[in-house]
């Protein structure tokens, strides 16, 4: 990050430190320049902790972002299957840490920004978000089944429900949920974000139904 927003990163970055992000998930905030992911009438506020509306989907705030890929426990190699990064801020993140990130759909400001970027490792598919299970979780705030399968083959799953933030994991006895706290600012549409390595020997073709973002 160069020019005026240098002041502003660094100001972002000491938010994120001080909430204890790791090293690894800040240096790839720190490298992702959240400005280009924006309409330039609001780049001013790209560096704020509040999300921002465009025309191609909301950027999320950059604190939220980074909670899920600390939750996430990602290592190096593995994919990432992402749902609904239409801003493609998140994809970009992402690609910063993971081998490979898929995402359903990308609009122009984000492949512009992602080649403005050197990013070259998010390839766009054509997996669509089943709005049906999306609703269903609004109403139940019940995990859906795909996720508990997605769980059982090793896939991390991160849900973002209103306030609160739970990861999916594989358990001997089945799944489990881990809680990662209260998500600032609250996520009014309550997402699921999926993400997940892939087995040795498969080829990703997208996430598995009822992984969200």
């Amino acid at each position: 990050m160069i020019g005026s927003f240098g002041l502003a990163r660094g100001h972002l970055l000491d938010r994120l430190r001080r909430r204890g992000v790791t090293e690894k998930t800040l240096r790839a905030v720190g490298s992702t320049p959240r400005h280009l992911f924006v309409p330039a009438a609001a780049a001013n506020l790209a560096y704020g902790p509040h999300e921002i509306s465009a025309p191609e989907g909301a950027v999320p705030p950059a604190e939220r972002v980074a909670r899920v890929l600390d939750a996430l426990d990602l290592t190096d190699g593995q994919t990432l299957v992402v749902h609904g990064s239409s801003s493609g801020f998140e994809a970009a993140v992402a690609a910063r840490v993971a081998q490979c990130v898929v995402v359903p759909a990308a609009s122009e400001r984000a492949r512009d920004a992602w080649k403005a970027c050197g990013i070259e490792n998010i390839e766009v598919g054509s997996d669509a978000v089943r709005a049906s299970a999306i609703a269903d979780f609004r109403r139940s705030a019940t995990i859906p089944a795909d996720v508990k399968n997605a769980a059982a083959r090793g896939i991390r799953s991160v849900i973002i429900a209103g306030e609160r933030m739970i990861a999916v994991v594989a358990a001997a006895d089945g799944i489990a949920v881990e809680d990662h706290g209260a998500v600032e600012p609250p996520s009014q549409c309550g997402p699921i974000a999926g993400y997940g390595p892939p087995i040795e020997g498969d080829v990703v073709e997208g996430p598995p139904e009822g992984t969200y973002r």
